[in-house]
């Protein structure tokens, strides 16, 4: 059936008649497929165009065509690196366990190497170092044996420290002792090198004293050591060797020992008023103002109105003492 359809009125107060709807047209059977609508014919605008650009573009080498829609495609807006923050391992809490590994996957530890035995020759132990240099004794020595050979009992030890051979005599053959030392043809010790004495007050024999002696022919050295007790002297040895003069009187100066039939035995660093000896153990060694400070040195106390600040005021008392 066809209707007509009505507009309504123009402002003209016509109405026009509109042409009839075309008929319905049967429904075309349903198919599997949608049916393609025809596309309108695209009209293409050309833009005119030199003889110039068309040779340049003909002379360009063609670009491949995902090159060319690359190129054409509006650039994309960079997005800003987003820096994820890195998450912290959580700590294992005491109650988690790693899960235990099976028999397969562990693998097993090697054997471990059999202790040799002592039958197999074992090297011992070390020996500890000792503690400090020990005394040797020497008296396999052969000039040890010739001094004991020659004045027995006098020698009363023979020992080596350091490389250094050491010989202990009594006091009352010491001299005959250095004697021999010095005129034997085998011992030769033709210098004394040095004189000095040592103080133990703690011990009988509070005095030590210490011949250094040395061989020019045989380049060899020797200690020579004798013990005395505090208040008594020994031989002096200048008979023997010309050295021994200072350094006894050097030994009576700061140690108070003394030696008979020394030519000139007196003080030699200190003055011959002075009281005490310096090396002595109970001698102190903080300054004492005795006797002899107050007679030679002439101190004179300082008076309560004197100015220390190196500012030179007539003062009564520096009026009374120019």
């Amino acid at each position: 059936m066809s209707e007509e359809t009505k507009t309504p009125p123009s402002e003209s107060g016509q109405g026009e008649k509109t042409e009839p709807a075309p008929t319905a047209q049967p429904a075309a059977p349903q198919s599997s497929s949608l049916p393609v609508e025809p596309q309108a014919p695209v009209e293409k605008t050309v833009t005119p165009r030199s003889l110039k650009q068309d040779i340049e573009q003909s002379a360009q080498p063609a670009k491949p065509p995902d090159l060319q829609q690359r190129e054409d495609a509006p650039p994309k807006a960079e997005k800003p690196a987003v820096v994820e923050p890195v998450a912290k391992e959580a700590a294992p809490t005491p109650a988690e366990k790693p899960p235990a590994a099976s028999a397969a996957e562990t693998p097993a530890k090697p054997a471990a190497p059999a202790k040799p035995s002592a039958a197999a020759g074992a090297k011992p132990p070390a020996a500890k170092a000792p503690a400090g240099p020990t005394y040797n004794d020497i008296s396999g020595d052969p000039i040890v044996k010739k001094l004991k050979a020659q004045f027995g009992d006098a020698v009363q030890e023979a020992v080596e420290l350091l490389g250094q051979q050491i010989v202990r005599v009594a006091r009352d053959r010491s001299h005959e002792v250095l004697r021999f030392l010095r005129d034997d043809l085998e011992t030769q010790f033709d210098f004394l090198t040095d004189l000095t004495a040592v103080h133990y007050p703690d011990k009988p024999q509070a005095f030590e004293m210490v011949y250094l002696l040395y061989s020019f022919p045989r380049n060899v050295r020797l200690r020579v050591k004798v013990g005395l007790a505090d208040g008594e002297t020994i031989e002096s040895v200048t008979d023997l060797w010309g050295t021994a003069n200072w350094l006894e009187r050097e030994c009576y100066d700061l140690l108070g020992v003394r030696f008979e039939h020394h030519p000139d035995l007196r003080r030699i660093l200190l003055p011959p008023d002075w009281e005490g000896h310096p090396l002595r153990k109970e001698h102190q060694l903080e300054y004492q103002e005795n006797d002899w400070v107050r007679r030679h040195l002439e101190i004179r106390e300082v008076h309560p109105e004197t100015d220390l600040t190196g500012k030179y005021e007539m003062t009564e008392f520096v009026k009374a003492n120019r």
